[in-house]
């Protein structure tokens, strides 16, 4: 099965984000695909919203306010060990990892993206959920 054609049959996504209109464009495109959507402005917002509810993956901005996303991602991940995380960023993966932010096995997409792309990229991240 080709990922970026999967379906996404409910799944849940929750997007971290500090630009609201980065998480409108995202929502829309998500729901758009089959998947639930739940945002989050910053990290505390995003970790309060794990309790009680079943996210399959986090779309986490990197450079976020106070406390940056991969941060953010590993407390998440101690709540949630079954999320998948896909890291955003309108830096360059590489720009990214010369700073030490994220490593070479992180699942990273760019901002902007084409939405089919994103899409794309969420399917393949989820892939083992997805089967």
């Amino acid at each position: 099965m080709n990922p970026g054609n999967a379906k996404a049959n409910g799944l849940t996504v929750m997007v971290v984000d500090d630009n609201p209109l980065m998480r409108r464009i995202v929502q829309i495109t998500l729901r758009r695909h089959g998947f639930n959507v739940l945002l989050a402005e910053d990290g505390s917002t995003a970790l309060a919203a794990l309790t009680g509810t079943t996210i399959d993956l986090a779309l986490i901005d990197v450079v976020l306010p106070k406390v940056d996303g991969v941060q953010v991602s590993l407390q998440m991940l101690q709540i949630a060990p079954q999320m998948r995380i896909l890291f955003t960023s309108g830096y360059s993966f590489q720009q990214l990892s010369t700073r030490g932010y994220l490593i070479e096995e992180a699942n990273f997409v760019s901002k902007p993206t084409a939405p089919l792309l994103l899409v794309e990229r969420i399917n393949q991240a989820l892939v083992p959920n997805l089967s």
